[in-house]
């Protein structure tokens, strides 16, 4: 662990290092707009998801989710971008 406060902040300042990129990553953004103009077949779909985002009762998990694709087909998998 650094020592002070001055030798904390010195290294929050720094640059990251560059991120390696692997042969498999994509080239383009995928971030594109979309509008869904349908009716939904939930009749208060707004206010129930955020009953349920507000509700004192759930209790939501702080475990990180993660899945590593392996076997045939998985050097060209998605798991495998940057």
């Amino acid at each position: 662990m650094l020592g002070n406060a001055h030798e904390q902040l010195e290294v929050l300042l720094q640059s990251l290092p560059p991120v390696g990129i692997g042969r498999n990553h994509t080239t383009s953004s995928a971030i594109h707009g979309v509008d869904f103009v349908g009716a939904l077949p939930w009749p208060n779909f707004e206010g129930d998801v955020v009953a349920v985002f507000t509700s004192p009762t759930v209790t939501w998990s702080s475990q990180t989710l993660d899945v590593i694709m392996s076997g045939l087909g998985s050097v060209d998998s998605v798991s495998q971008e940057q």
